[in-house]
C-alpha cells in the first residue's frame, strides 16, 4: 500500500508545516530525517530539482514535491 513518506532536516519549519498539513487531513505518513550535507548520493538521486531543499515529499515511489506542492494538493486554512 502507498503512503507518504516526507524527507526532513532537522529543525526545519519548512517539514513541520508539510506534517502539520497531512496530520489535519488525516493523512498517514512517514519522516525520514536527513542531513543533506551527508547524504548518500543514491538518496539525493531520490530527489527531483533541488536536493538541498527540504522536505522532499513522496507518495509511493512517486516525487510528489515539496511544501507548495503538499499545500496545494490539500488545501489549508
Amino acid at each position: 500500500m502507498k503512503h507518504y513518506t516526507l524527507y526532513c532536516a532537522s529543525d526545519n519549519g519548512f517539514c513541520s508545516a508539510a506534517e502539520n498539513t497531512l496530520a489535519q487531513n488525516n493523512i498517514a505518513f512517514e519522516t525520514i530525517s536527513v542531513n543533506i550535507a551527508n547524504a548518500s548520493s543514491d538518496l539525493v538521486g531520490l530527489f527531483a530539482n533541488d536536493a538541498t531543499r527540504t522536505p522532499q515529499v513522496f507518495y509511493g515511489t512517486e516525487y510528489v514535491g515539496n511544501l507548495d506542492d503538499i499545500q496545494s494538493l490539500f488545501r489549508t486554512v
